[in-house]
């Protein structure tokens, strides 16, 4: 998409800033066309492997994604209001990896509908937050499990399930909270180092949302 739009019969004090804004929209409609096309390759890409990982409860309509380990803290919720329901999470890795990189992006599929637009994703009233970085891991739920937690309580608690996690490979594990509440822990065993994250809103054609994307490394594909 690389819209275009021409400026005629505008008074001289207004060309400006027409000009201005029609430059705006051209090169928002360039990034968010791009970003399309990087995402999509994560579902086309022959070097790409998709694993479901579990699932996630969403109860009070708040969702959250973060490394639970360098923090000291629990992050806002996510900018969107999500319908309740059970999600499933799916994992894509490389087949082969890149420069010992395992994982591509985790994705929370809400609707089976394709997405055609993207949104950045960010932290509710926090959005320059450094819950972006991580250390190639990652833990999806609902803000609702915090009311009883700790970050302290929350990292014994995935100890406790991630026994059999293997430092040579991809790990990930379903959690369920004493209220019920299904989340997913999930960490790169392969090429653990610290990185930012790209969160995205994915909208489809009725403009309603059916994914969040946690992207790691689409761009090595």
């Amino acid at each position: 998409m690389n819209i275009r739009y021409k400026v005629a019969h505008i008074h001289p004090k207004m060309g400006r800033l027409a000009l201005l804004c029609s430059a705006y929209i051209q090169v928002t409609c360039k990034r968010t066309d791009q970003t399309h096309k990087l995402t999509m390759k994560i579902y086309q890409h022959q070097n790409s492997e998709k694993t479901k990982i579990g699932s996630v409860d969403i109860t009070s309509g708040q969702m959250t994604f973060f490394d639970p380990y360098p923090q000291t803290h629990f992050p806002n919720r996510l900018d969107q209001i999500l319908d309740n329901g059970n999600f499933e999470v799916l994992l894509y890795k490389f087949k082969n990896p890149p420069k010992d990189n395992g994982i591509i992006a985790i994705e929370v599929v809400f609707k089976n509908s394709e997405p055609i637009k993207w949104q950045d994703a960010n932290y509710f009233e926090d959005p320059k937050s450094d819950f972006h970085y991580t250390n190639s891991c990652g833990f999806i739920s609902d803000t609702s499990i915090f009311q009883n937690e700790t970050i302290i309580s929350l990292n014994d608690r995935i100890d406790k399930v991630a026994t059999t996690r293997n430092d040579n490979e991809l790990n990930y594990f379903q959690l369920e909270f004493d209220n019920k509440v299904k989340c997913v822990y999930f960490e790169c065993g392969i090429g653990w180092y610290d990185q930012v994250v790209d969160l995205k809103w994915g909208f489809d054609n009725e403009e309603k949302i059916c994914r969040l994307l946690v992207d790691f490394h689409s761009y090595l594909l």
